[in-house]
């Protein structure tokens, strides 16, 4: 039979437990902020970007959560200890590849975007030098014409 054996290594990993359970919740209601949340170039881009890497967070979180309770019941302290540490380190690394993942396509789409609005300044730039330069030339040749 299972059996928790109640040591520093549980509570290690209760704590830990309670950390990815809290965050888990957190994310999925959090708005964007200056203080809580995953706070990376890709998910401060817009809120609904930031909404979907909380979401996808929390989700990813779950397994984690499920791991220490799993963690729980190993009997020996120090493993229990190194496993539940091991286990929120990955659990780190998966929070901060999470907004790379999720917000390729978005990032992408909107690197698009802004090089298509660039594009089209460039082309209205081009078109108004071209215009004052006609402009210019029309006018020297009027005055060319009232000097004869």
């Amino acid at each position: 039979m299972l059996k928790i054996v109640w040591n520093f290594g549980t509570a290690a990993t209760l704590f830990f437990f309670t950390i990815s359970l809290i965050v888990a919740i957190v994310f999925l209601f959090i708005k964007p902020n200056e203080w809580f949340g995953l706070r990376v170039k890709e998910s401060l881009i817009s809120p609904e970007i930031w909404h979907k890497v909380h979401v996808t967070s929390s989700i990813c979180t779950i397994p984690f959560s499920l791991g220490f309770i799993a963690i729980m019941f190993i009997e020996n302290s120090i493993l229990k200890e190194t496993i539940a540490f091991l286990v929120f380190l990955n659990l780190l690394i998966v929070y901060y590849a999470i907004p790379k993942l999720v917000t390729r396509k978005d990032v992408k789409m909107l690197n698009q975007k802004n090089a298509n609005k660039l594009i089209d300044e460039i082309k209205k730039e081009k078109e108004e030098r071209s215009k004052k330069i006609k402009t210019k030339e029309e006018n020297n040749e009027s005055n060319k014409q009232t000097k004869k």
